[in-house]
């Protein structure tokens, strides 16, 4: 069993006992990756088929309007700023600059506002924001910030990383989510090709403290 296929078990195993959302997380997460084997992609979009079927069967009776989602992100809690950032990914976001400058102005969740930068500099949209966190303000061009997907250090720390872990695929899978990770908290930022090797080496250092390993 190679490391697809355990994806792909853990994907069915998930959707076998009802976990629809985290059976969806995951394979988006490894939809969104710069490669993917073509046996593999295929299996992973009949999966995707599969479970928007499952999830439409599931979904709240009334999904939520715009107003309701902005509310959440503005107002609800981090589980409700994580749902509304979640669904407002596939919203034209220039609908709603105001209300988004506003959140990420105030010291936001951080993984809710790494989500929604993402989404702004995937539809390019042209508009200033200033994004507070820690303390530190960030200001920035939505359309001028790299998304994670096309970010050369992830994408060439993808392939390191790859290499690294060929043959023990649970570190593999958990220095993909790590890497994930350390490119979305880092937004507005990115991470340059010629940063691959730093970027590959935190995560190593992480995975080796997680597993308690000092191999590396």
């Amino acid at each position: 069993m190679n490391f697809y296929d355990e994806i792909l078990e853990t994907i069915d195993e998930c959707i076998h006992n009802g976990r629809l959302e985290e059976a969806n997380t995951i394979l988006q997460r490894e939809l969104g990756m710069p490669y993917i084997p073509a046996e593999a992609e295929e299996a992973f979009r009949s999966r995707e088929h599969r479970l928007r079927f499952l999830l439409n069967e599931n979904r709240e009776p009334r999904e939520w309007s715009l107003d309701k989602t902005l509310d959440r992100l503005l107002h609800g809690n981090a589980k409700d700023q994580l749902a509304a950032a979640a669904k407002l990914t596939d919203r034209n976001l220039r609908s709603c600059t105001a209300e988004l400058q506003e959140y990420l102005s105030r010291d936001p969740l951080p993984e809710a506002a790494a989500i929604l930068i993402d989404s702004l500099a995937e539809q390019q949209v042209n508009e200033e924001f200033t994004y507070r966190k820690d303390g530190t303000e960030y200001t920035f061009w939505a359309d001028a910030v790299v998304p994670v997907s096309q970010s050369g250090g992830f994408r060439r720390a993808s392939v390191i990383l790859e290499d690294c872990y060929a043959k023990d695929p649970v570190k593999a899978q958990m220095a993909r989510e790590v890497l994930i990770n350390e490119c979305y908290l880092f937004l507005p930022l990115s991470y340059d090709e010629d940063e691959s090797q730093i970027l590959a080496d935190t995560v190593i250092a992480q995975i080796d403290e997680m597993m308690g390993d000092s191999t590396h």
